[in-house]
């Protein structure tokens, strides 16, 4: 989750991550917590982003590696000049719609937040087993894409026999 002080959440991030393993993305999740966090913030925003981007390794044609962000639409004005990366964008029991000024949003959404657990599945899984939870439908992408989206390296391929 932001806060303002991004490098103590870049400190806090890594030492929780204990290694930077290759097959790990890291979320930027920015919400207003209901108007906790006010004002445009995308400079620190974008100060965590590349510093994540940066420990996790070198960058992809001048794109951040491993690192995805977490922003509903109506919390844009926190964070108004994105980096190119992935979204994940939440809109629980429909497909999210963009307002004027994030259609960058829906351009760069890998993935769409449809639940939290509480009933907008629509028939999709509410959560894991027992435990009900946000869930994210990947809106297209296969496996291979969705990898390419977040900066994993793709796996080495067996040579066709």
């Amino acid at each position: 989750m932001y806060r303002p002080n991004w490098r103590d959440a870049l400190d806090t991030h890594i030492d929780l991550q204990g290694e930077n393993r290759p097959d790990v993305v890291s979320m930027v999740d920015v919400e207003s917590w209901g108007g906790q966090i006010t004002g445009d913030h995308s400079e620190t925003i974008n100060g965590l982003v590349w510093a994540i981007s940066d420990w996790r390794g070198p960058h992809i044609h001048g794109r951040p590696r491993r690192v995805i962000g977490y922003l509903n639409p109506h919390d844009a004005p926190i964070w108004t000049r994105r980096p190119p990366i992935g979204f994940v964008i939440p809109s629980y029991g429909s497909p999210p719609s963009f307002p004027a000024g994030t259609e960058d949003l829906g351009a760069q959404m890998i993935a769409h937040q449809y639940t939290n657990g509480e009933g907008y599945g629509n028939g999709l899984p509410e959560g894991y087993g027992t435990v009900r939870c946000d869930m994210n439908a990947a809106n297209g992408y296969d496996p291979h894409q969705l990898r390419t989206a977040t900066g994993i390296e793709q796996p080495a391929r067996s040579p066709a026999r």
